[in-house]
């Protein structure tokens, strides 16, 4: 059974575990390793984290396969009516099993009023582009965002609920 709570505090070690495990499986294919372990170490640096969970503009959520932590995400709100999912992680080994849908749902819902999902994804991450669109996600836009000087295309991706 999947459920989906508040990522508690006590838990960010276990949650970056799985945010660094779960980004160098995705993004191994067409970034090299050094490039994933150092950008990996700046977004899923613990210091930087713990600051983002004391606002109360960001969620972190958890979800859980039994006793299992199968996925994590960041919810922030921009206070007017929209949201950004800024992570979305699911464990390779959980995927294709509905955490990452679970998890979704709750992220969509988690700021009261939410009319707006934003969402950005690497175009290399082929398979979270098309989960994305499977839940009705639309691209709106593309960026070059340069992850240690290397030039990456990130897709733009909203949806209205």
């Amino acid at each position: 059974m999947i459920t989906i709570t508040a990522l508690e505090q006590r838990l960010l070690p276990d949650a970056i575990e799985l945010m660094r495990d779960t980004w160098k499986d995705t993004c191994s294919g067409y970034l090299s390793s050094d490039v994933v372990e150092k950008v990996s170490a700046v977004w899923h640096d613990q210091n930087l984290l713990n600051k983002q969970m004391m606002n109360p503009d960001v969620k972190f959520l958890a979800a859980w396969e039994g006793d299992s932590l199968a996925g994590v995400s960041t919810v922030v709100n921009r206070g007017d009516g929209s949201v950004v999912i800024g992570r979305f992680y699911v464990r390779p080994s959980r995927q294709g099993r509905g955490v990452g849908k679970k998890l979704y749902e709750k992220a969509a819902s988690v700021f009261p009023g939410t009319s707006r999902i934003h969402v950005e994804v690497d175009e290399g991450n082929r398979k979270g582009v098309l989960f994305l669109e499977k839940l009705g996600f639309s691209v709106t836009g593309s960026r070059t965002e340069y992850l240690e000087n290397v030039p990456v295309k990130v897709l733009i991706l909203e949806k209205g609920e």
